[in-house]
């Protein structure tokens, strides 16, 4: 198997979806917001908030391109949001 046929697919698909190289500014957005705050910072909580972030960001992406994937001037990620897990759940319609 060569290389694009490599990255063409499994993970790679999901981690371009998800738009995981955008997570840095989601971590520093958090980081940001605990210190304005004023409160405390404990490592768990932080954790608990980065973590937390994360999955709702890259959610939130995926949900994104689920519902966008029949718009006609979408870019290429519409074509692989077509057979993802998200996208068949969002096709449904609710009985």
């Amino acid at each position: 198997m060569g290389h694009a046929a490599a990255v063409s697919g499994g993970w790679f698909v999901y981690l371009r979806l998800g738009r995981v190289s955008n997570l840095p500014t989601v971590w520093t957005n958090v980081a940001a917001g605990a210190v304005l705050s004023g409160m405390p910072l404990y490592p768990g909580t932080m954790a608990a908030m980065l973590l937390a972030m994360s999955l709702f960001y890259v959610g939130g992406m995926y949900l994104n391109d689920a519902f966008d994937r029949d718009v006609p001037f979408r870019p290429a990620s519409s074509v692989r949001a077509r057979s993802s897990p998200s996208a068949s759940a969002c096709s449904r319609s609710p009985s």
